[in-house]
């Protein structure tokens, strides 16, 4: 007991002080308490793991191999002593595992962290429940499964490790001196999901724990350091997700006093180097400062050399280096960096295993290196380099699809630089196939949307990739495939299985089973944590936990019990589960192609009724592809570009905005303000008048303006190439009908009032086609397949949602006239909600009633977040996310309202508006207006529309178009010079 005790005080000092001069004696004693052990003994056995121990901290200190080997021959031994117990030890397993894991760490072999993981899973099956040696051993184990994920990218290891650390730091009283550490390493497998994820919620609850792990380790606590550096990391992770400021500044704080606390020669110290180098990094990023970034490539430098090689982490540390090197020499030109950069990043490829799941980032370096090279030099031959790293790293089946995707487009993009059109598509073939992986069902919708914005047009510069390579056909698919991305889960969601249940009935009930409980944990998000505490069966969310927002946690935290957490952990397991049942249903007959993105021969039925026009806008070229139930043909766009279609939206926005600006401050002063003379009042109003009067026809110059160039560069050309060249003869119904689907910038654009009104020769769209739009050909078709499926009457019934007055709102004229229209109908097929009980809860509840709705309300929309538009009723919002949750059977959906059919400006091709969300939730047709419209025109457009299709009690919704169109051409006639009273309105649907 003697000999123990001496040899673990000097490892105690070694571990304080990094002063290795007593590991000697620490060894000697531990030899000693071996030799003097009866053979056999369980005494043994602990002295023999105490051996284990002061070898492994010799070998820490000195990095002798010998000394590892040793540790770890010593701790089987102790293990193997300990076996036939009927107790066996967990701390001799224990330290087994620990001595597994510095080899593992050493030369990545992955059978030792096999057997490391196997010891420690034996730890905790040898201690009692509810014991701290136990809770302990659990933390160890979610140490090791993290330690393999990150050597060997088994995602199924960082699942276990965050739930391993869950359930530590749950055990843990929030008093306990080692509730740091175990907040630590619940944090950083936090970070790590998120990494590998893509979920800013497992980031933000990292950064969390981990300042709390800081805060309770005292300052002269060894392990502060560790706290600290895995801090600086996550800091640094979401400063390049969300791009805070703080958080990069932050990181350097953190990293820095990490690094200074970390004794020379500290087997620790060429980490912290390298995490303190990415912080800079980030820095760098913030201020521009070239010095910054050479002290980050310092610093990398520094962390390079201290690290032994062969290393496991030397790799990681060659890729930070190489990718440090090639932006300081994108900074300075200056060739040298450029060469150090590639010798680095060479290095640290060809000593990464391929499964690796950072294989693909340190590829993606590489490639990135060897881009930049091309770029200085433009030799082919340094290009057709970086196309195949680019290529590899993409092909790779390690690393998250986010690396991956961003490794495809760069593909993508060197190959059309290098006239190798075929190239770039099959690049961007692949990025869009694994876009499905990175915003898949097991992320919260605002995750996915993120992503989503983050690689916007993707799709679009697939399409004209297709085209450049002769394949339009194809060009349709990839567009499809990447538009309305989150509407398409949805449909999948809701999807009809009576052909499955036929032939796998279990697979059926299983996958519908899953949907069900994904719709459901989507419809609490929505509702927060209230919501989801009602999904979360047998947890209650404490009020102790932390917010998802804060920096700094209540003393009690409680993580794991707080039910969003447990949502989406819920929801991450029903995304695998999902993923297995369908994986098994494309493995029948019949259904190989079970919910993967469409083929062309299944879309082309959407244009049997009149041609589809994709307007497709790409950085390299734009088209209109036009789509009928025969084929595809492309017509290239010569006078539309990328840049061009955006500069040209955001004029029509911000006139817009301006608009309902001076609308606002109109409404402001109605009222005489404080001791304000009535005279001054007067003047006032008279001022805010003017103002509205100016914004208008700055709105009218701009949308005539607007309109004569999108007859130019996209209507005009199209409906030549289509042969409609001239005004029909007859009423509307008898018109061809075209629809538009529109993409990136052009999403916003009113594209059927394209052209030159009011002037002779019918240069308009409104003078030769009914024009439609749909969000998607899946949609289009979808709707269509609905046509014959309404033969029951029992949801005949109508709904008018009317709250023309809100405080602060101008009241909607009119309202009463379209009222009186729609209550002519039977009272026993009405339904009306006025403004006493019109609440977003009830106006849900009635939908799912009635097969034809009428809004006369406001509306509004969030053009950064709009999930968030909507209507605004009486006590609320029913915003679109409130009605993507619902599943209706609905006809017609008309939307008197404002901004019902206008998108967001980061998510364009998403459709995320109130009348797609009717839409794709079952209503057919839709009618709705782009942005905020004059009462009067809407009052004029709806009695047009409603006095065409409202006959006998009954709506025809299928007269929609066509009454719509009439209704605008009857207005534009009226009042050419007023564009914006009769442009708004727009028809969605067959």
């Amino acid at each position: 007991m003697y000999f123990e005790r001496l040899s673990a005080a000097h490892c105690r000092r070694w571990a304080r002080t990094g002063n290795g001069s007593g590991l000697d004696a620490a060894v000697s004693a531990a030899r000693d308490s071996v030799r003097t052990a009866a053979r056999g003994s369980h005494e043994a056995a602990v002295a023999t793991s105490r051996l284990s121990i002061a070898l492994l901290e010799r070998f820490k200190h000195r990095t002798n191999r010998l000394d590892l080997d040793a540790a770890i021959n010593a701790a089987r031994e102790a293990v193997r002593m300990t076996a036939d117990s009927e107790h066996p030890d967990a701390v001799v397993l224990q330290q087994a595992s620990f001595a597994l894991t510095a080899r593992h760490a050493l030369t990545g072999a992955k059978e030792d962290i096999d057997e490391a993981i196997e010891a420690a899973a034996a730890a905790v099956d040898a201690t009692p429940e509810d014991s701290r040696i136990r809770t302990e051993c659990q933390s160890i184990l979610g140490s090791l499964y993290h330690e393999r994920f990150s050597r060997h990218g088994t995602r199924a290891d960082l699942d276990r490790a965050v739930e391993f650390q869950q359930l530590v730091v749950q055990a843990v009283p929030a008093d306990h001196a080692t509730r740091a550490a175990y907040l630590s390493n619940l944090g950083l497998a936090l970070k790590d999901r998120y990494q590998w994820r893509g979920d800013l919620a497992d980031l933000d609850s990292a950064i969390v724990f981990l300042a709390e792990a800081v805060d309770r380790t005292p300052l002269d606590d060894p392990d502060r350091a560790a706290s600290l550096t895995n801090l600086a990391l996550a800091l640094e992770g979401r400063y390049e997700a969300a791009h805070r400021d703080e958080d990069a500044r932050n990181a350097v704080a953190a990293a820095r006093e990490a690094v200074s606390v970390t004794p020379l020669g500290h087997p620790a110290a060429p980490g912290r180097l390298s995490n303190l180098s990415g912080a800079l990094n980030a820095l760098h990023q913030v201020t521009g400062s070239a010095d910054t970034l050479r002290q980050a490539v310092q610093v990398c430098q520094e962390a390079v050399d201290a690290t032994p090689d062969p290393h496991a982490d030397l790799p990681g540390r060659l890729s930070n280096l190489g990718m440090l090197l090639q932006q300081l020499a994108d900074v300075t030109a200056d060739p040298e960096l450029l060469r150090r950069s590639l010798a680095a990043n060479l290095r640290a490829v060809e000593a990464t295993p391929d499964n690796h799941p950072d294989a693909v980032g340190r590829q993606l370096n590489l490639a990135s290196a060897e881009r930049s090279r091309f770029l200085r030099t433009r030799d082919p031959a340094a290009a057709e380099v970086a196309m195949r790293r680019f290529a590899a790293a993409a092909q790779s089946r390690s690393g998250p699809p986010s690396a991956r995707i961003d490794a495809a487009v760069a593909w993508g993009e060197l190959a059309v630089d290098g006239a190798a059109p075929e190239t770039a598509a099959e690049a961007h073939r692949l990025a869009l196939a694994l876009q499905s992986d990175l915003v898949s069902y097991g992320l919260a919708r605002d995750a996915r949307e993120r992503h989503l914005a983050e690689r916007v047009g993707l799709g679009s510069d697939g399409g004209a990739c297709e085209i450049m390579a002769g394949h339009p056909g194809r060009a349709v698919e990839l567009i499809e495939q990447g538009r309305a991305v989150l509407w398409s889960q949805q449909l999948d969601l809701r999807q009809d299985l009576t052909a499955l249940r036929a032939v796998a009935p279990d697979l059926a009930d299983g996958l519908e089973k899953v949907n069900v409980e994904l719709r459901e944990l989507e419809l609490a998000y929505r509702h927060g944590q209230q919501g989801y505490e009602a999904i979360v069966s047998g947890q209650a969310a404490t009020n102790s936990g932390p917010s998802m927002h804060r920096e700094r946690p209540v003393d009690h935290v409680r993580w794991t019990r707080d039910a969003t957490n447990l949502a989406a952990d819920r929801r991450e397991a029903l995304a695998r589960e999902r993923d297995e049942i369908v994986g098994k249903i494309r493995a029948n007959p019949g259904f190989e192609d079970f919910q993967r993105p469409p083929r062309l021969e299944t879309l082309l039925p959407a244009a049997d009724r009149g041609p589809v026009v994709i307007v497709n806008v790409s950085r390299w070229r734009c088209d209109a592809l036009l789509v009928h139930k025969s084929g595809v043909t492309a017509r290239k766009l010569d006078g539309l570009t990328l840049n061009e279609a955006a500069s040209r939206a955001n004029a029509y926005l911000g006139v817009l905005q301006a608009a309902e600006l001076a609308d606002q401050a109109y409404l402001a002063v109605r009222e005489p303000a404080g001791d304000e003379s009535p005279r001054e009042a007067a003047k006032r109003h008279r001022a805010a008048a003017k103002a509205v009067e100016a914004a208008y026809q700055k709105v009218d110059e701009t949308l005539a303006d607007l309109q004569a160039w999108m007859w130019d560069a996209i209507a005009g050309p199209v409906l030549d190439q289509l042969g409609l060249t001239g005004t029909p003869d007859g009423p509307a119904e008898s018109w061809p009908r075209v629809w538009w689907c529109l993409t990136g910038p052009l999403t916003v654009l009113p594209v059927h009032t394209a052209g030159y009104h009011g002037r002779p020769g019918g240069r308009t769209v409104l003078d030769r086609v009914v024009s439609s739009y749909t969000p998607t050909l899946r949609a289009l078709a979808d709707a269509r397949c609905d046509d014959g499926q309404r033969d029951d009457d029992t949801h005949d019934r109508l709904l008018l949602v009317d709250v023309p007055d809100l405080p602060g709102l101008v009241p909607i004229d009119n309202a009463d006239e379209q009222k009186a229209l729609l209550t002519a109908f039977p009272e026993q097929r009405r339904t009306v909600l006025d403004t006493s009980i019109a609440t977003p809860v009830a106006v849900r509840a009635e939908l799912s009633g009635h097969r034809w709705v009428h809004f006369s309300c406001h509306g509004d929309q969030h053009l950064n977040d709009p999930s968030r538009g909507g209507l605004l009723l009486r006590d609320g919002m029913l915003t679109v996310a409130d009605i993507t949750a619902g599943e209706f059977r609905g006809d017609f959906a008309g939307l008197s309202a404002c901004k019902t059919a206008v998108g967001g400006v980061n998510l364009p091709d998403e459709a995320i508006t109130l009348a797609a969300a009717l839409h794709y939730t079952g209503y057919r047709h839709v009618i709705a207006a782009l942005w905020s419209v004059d009462n009067q025109a809407s009052a004029e457009v709806f009695r047009a529309l409603y006095r065409t299709i409202a006959t006998e009690g009954r709506l025809d919704p299928d007269m929609a178009p066509a009454a719509l169109h009439e209704a605008l051409r009857f207005a534009r006639d009226r009042r050419p010079e007023w564009p914006h009273r009769w442009t708004p309105f727009i028809h969605t649907g067959p």
